[in-house]
C-alpha cells in the first residue's frame, strides 16, 4: 500500500467527522472485497489487488483519517462523554433525590396547611358560634332586663301609686327599697289580710337575696324580683278593692226613723252592706233599693225620697 507515509495525518483536534464518515463509507465495500480473497492471496500487489476489484484508494484514505492517533482521540472523545454521562448521570440522581424530597417536604407542607386551615376554619366556626351566643345571650339580658323594669314599674305603681323616674341615682335596687319599706309600712300600720303571708316570705326572699346577689346579674334576683311583684299586685289588687268598696259605702237614713243606719256598697257591686230594717214599719225598705247616678239619693218602692250620705 504505497503513498501511506508520504501523506501527513490530519492532526487530532481537527478531526473531521463528516469526513471520516464519507471515507468510512466508502471503504466499506473495499473491505468486504479484500476480505472475500483467499488466505494465501495477503501479498498481493496493489495492482493485483485493483485487478481483483479492491478500492485501493478509499482503503487508503480511510486509513489516512482513522490512524491510530485518531482512533486514540475518539476513545478519549468516547471516556469524556461517558464521564460527562456519568455525572450528569449523578446530577440527575441527585436532582431526583432533591425533588423528591423537596415533594415529601411539599406534602408534609400542604398537610401541615390543610390542618392549620381545619383549625382555623374550626375556630372562626366556634368564634362564630359564640359571637351568635352573645348575641342571643345579649338579646336575653335586654329582654330581661325590659321585663325587670316593666315589672318593677308596675310593682312600684302599685305599692306608690307613682311610676319611678329612673336614673342614675335611682335604679332597680332602689325601686324594690321603696316597695319592700312600704309594704313594711302597710304591715305595721294595718296587720289586715291586705299585706299577705306570701307577700311577706317574698320580700324576706328579695333581701336574702340582695345580700348574695348583685341587682340585675342573677337568676335569683330575677326571681325574687317577679315573685315580690306578684305577691305586691296581689296585695294592691285587694287592698284597691277595699278602698273602692269604702268611697262608695253610702249610708241611707229612712226619714219614719224606725230603721236603724244602713250602709249601701257601690250600685257597680249591686249589694247590701250591715243593713238592718228590722224597725221599720214600711215593707218596701227590705229590698229594692235604688241609688241615683250621682249618688245623692235612695229610692225604694212605696217608699219617698231618703237621704243619702257617704
Amino acid at each position: 500500500m504505497g503513498g501511506t507515509n508520504s501523506q501527513r495525518r490530519q492532526p487530532v483536534s481537527k478531526i473531521d467527522y463528516q469526513a471520516l464518515r464519507e471515507a468510512a463509507e466508502r471503504a466499506t465495500p473495499a473491505m468486504e472485497r479484500l476480505l472475500m480473497l483467499p488466505v494465501d492471496d495477503d501479498l498481493l500487489s496493489e495492482q493485483e489487488l485493483k485487478d481483483y476489484g479492491v478500492d485501493i484508494d478509499a482503503l487508503n484514505a480511510f486509513k489516512l483519517l482513522a490512524g491510530p492517533e485518531t482512533v486514540l482521540a475518539l476513545l478519549d472523545e468516547r471516556e469524556r462523554n461517558q464521564q460527562y454521562i456519568k455525572s450528569r448521570d449523578q446530577e440527575n440522581e441527585e436532582i431526583a433525590l432533591t425533588v423528591g424530597k423537596l415533594r415529601v417536604e411539599l406534602e408534609e407542607t400542604k398537610s401541615k396547611l390543610n390542618e392549620q386551615r381545619e383549625y382555623y376554619e374550626g375556630v372562626i366556626a366556634d368564634g362564630s358560634k359564640r359571637i351568635a351566643e352573645l348575641e342571643r345571650s345579649e338579646e336575653q339580658l335586654i329582654n330581661e332586663r325590659d321585663h325587670a323594669e316593666s315589672a318593677l314599674d308596675d310593682m312600684y305603681f302599685a305599692a306608690t301609686g307613682d311610676r319611678p323616674e329612673w336614673s342614675n341615682w335611682f335604679g332597680f335596687s332602689d325601686a324594690v327599697d321603696a316597695v319592700v319599706d312600704r309594704i313594711a309600712d302597710l304591715e305595721a300600720k294595718q296587720p289586715s289580710p291586705v299585706v299577705l303571708e306570701g307577700l311577706i316570705k317574698a320580700v324576706r326572699f328579695y333581701e336574702q337575696v340582695k345580700r348574695e346577689n348583685p341587682p340585675v346579674e342573677t337568676g335569683a334576683w330575677k326571681d325574687a324580683v317577679d315573685w315580690v311583684l306578684k305577691e305586691a299586685c296581689q296585695a294592691a289588687s285587694k287592698e284597691s278593692d277595699m278602698a273602692i268598696a269604702a268611697s262608695y259605702t253610702m249610708h241611707l237614713y229612712c226619714d219614719c226613723l224606725q230603721c236603724t243606719d244602713g250602709k249601701y256598697k257601690s250600685p257597680d257591686f249591686g249589694e247590701y252592706i250591715g243593713t238592718s230594717w228590722a224597725g221599720c214599719a214600711k215593707e218596701a225598705h227590705k229590698d229594692g233599693w235604688r241609688i241615683s247616678k250621682d249618688k245623692t239619693r235612695a229610692f225604694a218602692p212605696g217608699h219617698k225620697v231618703l237621704r243619702v250620705n257617704k
